[in-house]
């Protein structure tokens, strides 16, 4: 059958490359020796400019700020009409389990700005690269949220539209560039 011919051609692939294959430790130590040749002909790198560091600051605060900002616009007890409460201590709850990220974000900030502050190869250490990625996603994230808000928060069924949460103005303004300083 159609099914057992591609099962032999598929087993007969996998031997093929097995028998190709070269040694795991010809592999490791043909590495070892590029490693080792990249290292002794490596320069130094110089130090970040003396700037990072407080732009690091910087970003971290604004981030922080906007964060607040969102959690406490749009976690309120004056919800508009049609949209869920589930008790009259929701928004308390909600707004301080959300604040508890303020520590993560200047955490992750100031791990940022202390690295900068040392080398080039401390701030390309694979946890400030994690730390990085991270802080991308998250402000991407939290850019297209104040973006699209209005759809996003929609009450089903409002003619006109009507949201439970939307930015517009100043606010929308300072918002995006905090986010998007993350990004």
């Amino acid at each position: 059958t159609s099914m057992s011919k591609c099962t032999c051609v598929l087993l007969l692939a996998v031997a093929c490359t097995a028998m190709h294959a070269p040694g795991s430790r010809q592999l490791l130590s043909a590495t070892r020796r590029n490693e080792e040749n990249l290292l002794a002909t490596k320069k130094p790198l110089d130090k970040p400019p003396r700037l990072l560091q407080p732009l690091f600051g910087a970003v971290g605060l604004a981030t922080g700020a906007a964060w607040t900002t969102v959690v406490l616009t749009t976690i309120r007890s004056n919800q508009p009409l049609g949209a869920m409460m589930p008790s009259s201590t929701h928004g308390v709850f909600a707004r301080t389990s959300v604040l508890s990220a303020l520590p993560l974000i200047a955490s992750c900030y100031s791990t940022l700005a202390t690295a900068s502050a040392d080398s080039w190869e401390r701030l390309g250490s694979p946890t400030c690269r994690r730390i990085n990625l991270a802080l991308v996603a998250a402000g991407l994230g939290s850019l297209l949220w104040v973006g699209f808000a209005p759809l996003i928060t929609q009450i089903p069924g409002s003619s006109p539209l009507v949201s439970h949460q939307s930015y517009s103005g100043l606010q929308r303004a300072a918002l995006l560039g905090a986010y998007g300083s993350t990004a």
